[in-house]
Order: C-alpha cells, then sequence, then structure tokens
C-alpha cells in the first residue's frame, strides 16, 4: 500500500504488511502474535466510503447510503417533475385547442350577425313597403266609402261589388 509520509514532506511511502494466519482454535500454533506479527490498523478513506482494517475489514458506507437515499429522492422528483411538466402540457394542448375553438365560434357568431343584420334590413324594407300599401288601400277605402255615400249606396251592396271577382 502506498501512502503520504508526513515525515518526507507528503511523498509516498510503501508499507508492507503481514497477512493475518488462519488458526484453529486449541491448536499449538494458537499463540499471541509478536510484535513483528501484529497487524498494522491499514484504513482507506474515499468519498462517500471508509474502509478499515483491524482484525476484519469494517466497510462504513454511511455516506455512500446517504448519497444513494438521495439520488433515489432526486430521480423520484424527476420523475414527479417530468409528470407534472407532461401534464402541464396536455393542459396546454387543450387549453390552446379550447381557445381555438373559442375563436372559431365568436367568428361564427359575428357572420350570424351580420347574416341577421342584412336580414333585418331587408325585412325593414319589406314592412315599410307593406306599411306604405296598406295606407294606400286605407286612402282608398276611405274615398270609396265617402263617395258610396254621397251616393246613397248601401255599403252591404259595395261588400257584394268587391267580393265578386
Amino acid at each position: 500500500m502506498i501512502t503520504p509520509d508526513p515525515d518526507t514532506g507528503g511523498r509516498m511511502r510503501k508499507i508492507c504488511l503481514s497477512m493475518a494466519k488462519a488458526v484453529k482454535p486449541g491448536s499449538a500454533e494458537a499463540r499471541p502474535p509478536n510484535d513483528d506479527e501484529r497487524e498494522i490498523p491499514i484504513a482507506l478513506n474515499l468519498p462517500g466510503l471508509a474502509m478499515s482494517f483491524g482484525f476484519d475489514w469494517v466497510l462504513d458506507t454511511s455516506e455512500l447510503c446517504a448519497a444513494r437515499e438521495k439520488e433515489t429522492d432526486l430521480l423520484a422528483r424527476v420523475r414527479a417533475l417530468e409528470d407534472e411538466n407532461a401534464a402541464l402540457r396536455d393542459k396546454c394542448q387543450r387549453i390552446s385547442e379550447e381557445s381555438n375553438l373559442d375563436k372559431f365560434k365568436s367568428q361564427l357568431l359575428v357572420e350570424m350577425l351580420a347574416v341577421s343584420s342584412l336580414d333585418e334590413e331587408r325585412t325593414k324594407a319589406e314592412f315599410a313597403k307593406e306599411q306604405s300599401k296598406v295606407m294606400r288601400l286605407r286612402l282608398d277605402m276611405k274615398l270609396l266609402l265617402e263617395k258610396a255615400a254621397k251616393e246613397n249606396v248601401d255599403v252591404r251592396d259595395l261588400l257584394r261589388a268587391l267580393a265578386e271577382p
């Protein structure tokens, strides 16, 4: 293993490690290790991961677990935001289509109003024409009745004369 050496100003030095032997309990070889055979404590620290070796390797992944949980939370949030974005795009599309439909309806109503105005103008002209006919007929009828009264003609005789084709 290579580690920075504080005695040499941060230059690297190589450390030789001895491996522990596997020994059955109660065997003759089960003796306490002397100073030369004793294990050197090793620690390996990486971003999000720490490992240390005493009698067994110990792995500290608390930062890694926290990072994974944060990643999971962020991925869930991204999915939620993508879903919300899709929903908002659909809503925008629907509102745009409704707006276009409302514009079409408004244009159609304006055209119908224009046609109705023209129809009203024509109807007013016909009404004025019919009203003038009625006024002429009234005047003619008044003159006829006055003439019949001067000549002592019975109105019933006049009605019979008008009824004949």
